[in-house]
């Protein structure tokens, strides 16, 4: 796979949750992939993992949106800094439970590493702030220096 394919393979994978059309981000999913988010200590596999992470955002951001800033790819992966964007209409399940809906409007940097094999993402490790997301709902204060 040349990098110009993994880069477009991605690009379907970020479109599939911005268009809601998960049939089509199931076809660039390997049954085995991994889906690894540090922040919320999850890690879910194959296409079900791919769709439960994504319906953890969109049941808290059902109107969430994520915007491309800047992509690096390689042989076999490709890092994508994003900037996740919704309102918060739904419960966020989080490691620490649930948030009831804040009705606040978030906007937050991610970087996610995707690994590519056989034209189909076959692992991703998705970093972001959770500090951050618990500030902007306001359920975190802000710590004064």
């Amino acid at each position: 796979m040349s990098i110009q394919d993994n880069m477009s393979i991605v690009r379907k994978y970020y479109d599939s949750f911005n268009n809601r059309k998960f049939d089509e981000g199931d076809k660039i999913i390997d049954q085995n992939a991994e889906f690894f988010n540090p922040a919320f200590n999850t890690n879910l596999k194959g296409p079900d993992g791919y769709r439960k992470g994504f319906d953890v955002w969109l049941k808290a951001f059902p109107d969430g949106k994520v915007k491309i800033n800047n992509i690096i790819a390689g042989d076999n992966f490709v890092t994508v800094e994003f900037t996740g964007s919704g309102q918060n209409m739904g419960i966020l399940d989080t490691p620490m439970g649930e948030i009831k809906p804040t009705r606040r409007q978030v906007s937050l940097p991610f970087c996610e590493t995707l690994s590519i094999q056989n034209s189909k993402i076959s692992r991703s490790v998705l970093y972001f702030d959770l500090l951050a997301i618990l500030r902007q709902l306001g359920v975190l204060a802000e710590v004064k220096h």
